[in-house]
């Protein structure tokens, strides 16, 4: 019978099956749930949890990540979709878990956790708001004529769009980087994921890569993940190539998550325009608990996270 921590948890299709109906009672957002199974097939997301009486009381996935910021190296873990079955709520598994993946981190000398939390939850357990939100919104009457197509992306196209992604990632703070199995993982398993939802590319007119994007699963206009060359004529293609097609035909402006600085910036505030929102929330969104002793919390600052680096 188990009981306490496991790591690195597989499960048999009733225990999945299980598992994804405590995920769709607990979380409002739907595509958390439809997740799910991206997630427990992937290689490089891990689920762990704690175990009661043989019954998982509380789980997470996680994925180590690295970054580079001026020069220095940092990696940590990054949290997602932390549950607590509803039979083991208030009996403290939930700050089990999390004190246990702490102490995985430390067992592997990483230098922080990061998450995405429950407001006014995580703050208990020392994670501190630490890195804004940003996002764009273009309106499709701004727009030129587009003058591309879109595909869907797949692992032919990945050196082409990794380079494109540490282009763009050395632009914004921290320098992710992605391994050649995270770009796997990505492409395969998690691309039916929040974090890599149905990731698509998109060709000029000579079919030559611009972009590739990926949205919110069940909200085509908000896009998580959108990744365009430097250049401010590929990225005002790209985006009314997104734009105008089927997908997005019956609405009037879609959503880019992007920071304040970069290309997609530079073709809002300086070419199209667009509304620019910006939002921080301490107690919620961008949590990060240092626990490294020999690296400064304040050296790891971070103005934008793309989606796929997250969890």
């Amino acid at each position: 019978m188990r009981s306490g921590f496991y790591d690195h948890i597989k499960l048999s299709e009733v225990e999945l099956s299980d598992l994804k109906e405590i995920v769709k009672a607990s979380h409002a957002a739907p595509w958390i749930y439809q997740s799910i199974d991206g997630l427990h097939a992937s290689q490089t997301a891990t689920l762990c949890g704690v175990y009661a009486n043989d019954s998982l009381a509380s789980f997470a996935w996680y994925l180590q990540r690295s970054s580079i910021i001026n020069g220095i190296s940092y990696s940590g873990l990054s949290i997602g979709v932390v549950t607590t079955a509803p039979a083991h709520r208030n009996r403290g598994y939930a700050k089990q878990l999390i004190l246990a993946i702490e102490d995985l981190a430390l067992q592997k000398r990483l230098d922080f956790l990061y998450l995405a939390g429950i407001p006014g939850f995580y703050d208990k357990y020392g994670f501190k708001g630490f890195a804004p939100k940003s996002k764009l919104v273009f309106r499709k009457s701004d727009l030129p004529k587009a003058t591309g197509t879109i595909e869907p992306l797949s692992i032919e196209d990945l050196e082409r769009i990794s380079k494109m992604h540490a282009d763009y990632s050395s632009i914004t703070s921290p320098c992710m980087i992605r391994s050649f199995y995270e770009w796997q993982d990505l492409l395969g398993p998690l691309s039916t994921t929040f974090l890599f939802n149905q990731p698509k590319v998109v060709l000029n007119n000579n079919r030559f890569p611009i972009a590739y994007f990926c949205n919110t699963p069940g909200n085509a206009c908000m896009i998580r993940e959108f990744v365009p060359l430097q250049d401010t004529a590929s990225v005002i293609n790209a985006l009314a190539t997104i734009a105008n097609s089927v997908e997005y035909s019956d609405q009037e402006q879609i959503e880019i998550f992007a920071p304040a600085k970069g290309p997609v910036w530079e073709a809002a505030a300086n070419t199209l325009g667009a509304d620019f929102l910006c939002f921080l929330r301490p107690k919620a969104s961008n949590m990060i608990k240092w626990l490294s002793a020999t690296k400064l919390a304040n050296d790891f600052h971070c103005d934008f996270i793309l989606q796929g680096d997250i969890l």
